[in-house]
């Protein structure tokens, strides 16, 4: 198997390309604009469970229905998360609609 080349001016379906995603639960923080959203999308389109885990959830499900109108088929959901409450994390903790989750994208700014 030869190995891709990534580069500077790869996209996301370069980087995605050839891998199946299905049933793979992921969270992206700050995933309602930016390269938040792109990534969010990308997992999305490639099979992924995506929560678009952000304080705003106007934006989030905006972006929601952004993925779901390029990708139909995707499965992404927003979910309100504010990294600076305690309160929030806990909240978006408790009512996470999985058991495991297989990747956390850690994008959202400080």
């Amino acid at each position: 198997m030869s190995k891709k080349k990534l580069g500077s001016r790869s996209s996301t379906q370069d980087v995605l390309q050839g891998i199946n995603l299905n049933g793979k639960n992921m969270i992206v923080t700050g995933a309602n604009t930016g390269i938040g959203y792109e990534t969010a999308r990308a997992l999305a389109a490639s099979g992924a469970n995506v929560i678009l885990a952000c304080r705003d959830q106007g934006k989030a499900q905006e972006a929601v229905e952004k993925i779901l109108k390029k990708h139909p088929a995707a499965k992404a959901v927003a979910m309100p998360l504010d990294l600076a409450s305690v309160k929030s994390i806990q909240a978006f903790a408790e009512a996470l609609p999985w058991e495991t989750i297989d990747v956390l994208v850690c994008n959202a700014g400080v």
